[in-house]
């Protein structure tokens, strides 16, 4: 028997190292794309946080903006302005609307914020997929004695994401000062 040292095929070792080396290559590459995926889901959850939350508070600034009488607290007159300063917050706002016809509430309640104008329901104004776990209003300068100029702050605390792993913290704060809006009446 004849046995030719030089033949052309792969041995069994060279076979299960080349399968080895795929093997691994193909784990690197698997954990890489579930790494992409799972980024991808935080900033798809990131982004929606921004965008609701810009939004609602966007929306709460400029009616609060215009607004007057501001009440913090949902104790007592809410058409009567109301003062709670720092650090003695509330989770609700009341004030009446830029025509002074309407009140306009705003309330931190089961995760989200809500509102409400005049006599109807609250409306939720945050996506479900948003949670606060805070919402502090601190108004200044609200009643009539007061030398300060009117202003709130809103401050609003909570997370979007439903997994732990994809879960987006956030704290956002804004200070909106009041503008009055003074119609004249145009004399010919």
């Amino acid at each position: 028997m004849n046995f030719s040292r030089n033949s052309g095929g792969f041995i069994l070792l060279e076979m299960i190292v080349s399968v080895g080396i795929f093997s691994m290559v193909l784990v690197v590459v698997s954990g890489a794309i579930f790494s992409i995926v799972h980024a991808n889901e935080k900033i798809r959850t990131a982004k929606l946080v921004m965008e609701n939350l810009n939004f609602a508070v966007e929306s709460m600034a400029r009616n609060i903006r215009f607004g007057s009488a501001y009440h913090c607290g949902s104790l007592g007159t809410l058409t009567a302005p109301q003062n709670c300063a720092y650090p003695n917050g509330s989770s609700f706002i009341a004030f009446k609307e830029y025509t002074g016809s309407n009140t306009v509430m705003y309330r931190f309640n089961n995760g989200a914020i809500e509102r409400q104008v005049g006599s109807g329901g609250y409306v939720s104004i945050t996506a479900p997929e948003v949670v606060m776990t805070a919402v502090w209003f601190y108004v200044e300068g609200a009643e009539s004695s007061s030398t300060v100029e009117p202003r709130v702050k809103i401050s609003i605390q909570g997370y979007a994401g439903a997994r732990p792993d994809t879960k987006s913290s956030f704290l956002i704060q804004t200070l909106v000062s009041q503008r009055r809006v003074l119609f004249y009446a145009l004399s010919p």
